[in-house]
């Protein structure tokens, strides 16, 4: 028997930049000409309206953070959402909320994290 590896399959997910634009307009969680990198923070002058990296180094370091973070995450992620309808006071439900307080937990420390990383530069 041979092992395969998985890779999930080409699944198009509009980027959370286009599908909450209105929201982020009106309350985007970064400041204008500010590097959004936490270990960053430099001043600069964005090029275009949705600019938040000072430079593709610190784009890139923000996207390796959101993949370490995020394969934390999915696995919390997928359960609550395999699990939210689940019957209450079932196994299954406290399973969900098991899950969506995992997830929660790792909001909050990446958030934490983030914090200290802006209070180091």
């Amino acid at each position: 028997m041979t092992m395969q590896s998985h890779i999930a399959p080409a699944v198009h997910f509009e980027p959370f930049a286009g599908y909450a634009a209105e929201e982020l307009a009106a309350a985007a969680p970064w400041a204008w000409g500010i590097c959004f990198n936490a270990a960053c923070g430099a001043r600069f002058t964005p090029t275009r309206s949705w600019s938040r990296f000072c430079c593709a180094g610190c784009r890139r370091a923000f996207e390796a953070e959101c993949r370490a973070w995020g394969a934390r995450a999915a696995p919390g992620l997928l359960t609550h959402a395999l699990l939210k309808r689940a019957k209450p006071a079932s196994d299954q439900a406290a399973t969900c909320r098991a899950a969506r307080r995992h997830v929660t937990r790792i909001q909050s420390d990446w958030r934490d994290y983030r914090r200290k990383m802006e209070a180091a530069r």
